[in-house]
């Protein structure tokens, strides 16, 4: 995959859930970015689960509660806006490290009892 063609398909990715109707008349095979997006998106959410099971050794119907809010956090810091659109994946890692950071510092300094 190639510069321009990345470009094209993130553009694409963008526009995909601005005006679904427009991007079908231009074209755009918008069955297939679904497609493309909802199974990134699988993948990821297992590949996530499979590094929390590895991590605690243990799986349970109520882990990961309370991970949205640090999710959405992280992306704000990291300067995505909450409305979408803007934002990159450089700048929600950077937010995250920031958070964690924090935590750690936090924990160190005996502000919090316990790392959540």
């Amino acid at each position: 995959m190639d510069f321009s063609s990345a470009r094209r398909t993130k553009l694409v990715g963008r526009a995909e859930w601005s005006n679904e109707e427009m991007n079908s008349l231009t074209g755009v095979n918008t069955g297939m970015v679904k497609m493309i997006n909802f199974a990134l998106v699988g993948d990821l959410t297992g590949l996530s689960a499979f590094l929390n099971v590895a991590r605690y050794l243990t799986v349970g119907p109520s882990m990961g509660q309370g991970f949205q809010l640090e999710a959405i956090a992280a992306c704000v810091v990291g300067g995505n806006a909450l409305g979408g659109g803007f934002g990159s994946i450089m700048g929600t890692f950077l937010g995250s490290v920031i958070l964690a950071e924090m935590s750690s510092g936090l924990i160190l300094m005996g502000a919090l009892t316990s790392g959540t």
